[in-house]
């Protein structure tokens, strides 16, 4: 029998913004699937593959928050949105990558050492990422799902002006599923 999924990606989850919503997918997506080649044993938990794994998955964050927290500029500098709201959010983003993620990575390293496979680990960043997308980022969605096609256009070329300035270094979700499968 096939172990139940830890999460699947639904459209309640939206914040109507496609980009967003296909990092989302992919965010979930890879901890599912590497939630699901440990529980079916196709991946090898070694410190090396999970280095590999952990440095990857943190990348691939590091570049969506990064993308959202530019978003959330723009609709705090051109559209009104509230910046007390935008420095809370974006404060969770900062304990996410500085304490949750170098917790979980010593919490699975530990585990792995000790004989297991870390995978009961990953379903609380799962939770994590879902409460955080239903919430935080559920506020700023809303005022995506509102926009007319005027605003959208705007936020996308104040996006794309800040993209040309500075780029976000991008990963795939192809990329991963590269690795975990030259880690199993």
């Amino acid at each position: 029998m096939k172990p139940q999924a830890a999460l699947i990606w639904t459209p309640d989850l939206s914040v109507h913004m496609e980009n967003l919503d296909s990092q989302h997918r992919s965010i979930l997506l890879l901890i599912d699937t590497w939630w699901s080649k440990l529980n079916a044993g196709e991946f090898n938990p070694t410190r090396q593959n999970l280095s590999n794994i952990f440095s990857f998955l943190s990348r691939f964050t590091q570049q969506h928050l990064e993308l959202e927290e530019r978003i959330l500029d723009i609709l705090v500098t051109q559209f009104g949105y509230s910046g007390e709201t935008t420095n809370g959010h974006k404060m969770r983003h900062h304990v996410f990558r500085s304490k949750i993620m170098p917790q979980l990575r010593h919490d699975i390293m530990l585990q792995v050492q000790s004989g297991g496979s870390g995978s009961d680990l990953l379903r609380p960043i799962a939770k994590w990422w879902v409460s955080h997308i239903k919430t935080e980022d559920r506020d700023y969605g809303n005022v995506l799902g509102a926009f007319s096609a005027e605003d959208r256009d705007k936020l996308f070329i104040q996006l794309v002006e800040s993209l040309l300035d500075k780029p976000i270094v991008t990963i795939s979700y192809k990329q991963f599923a590269k690795a975990i499968g030259e880690t199993a």
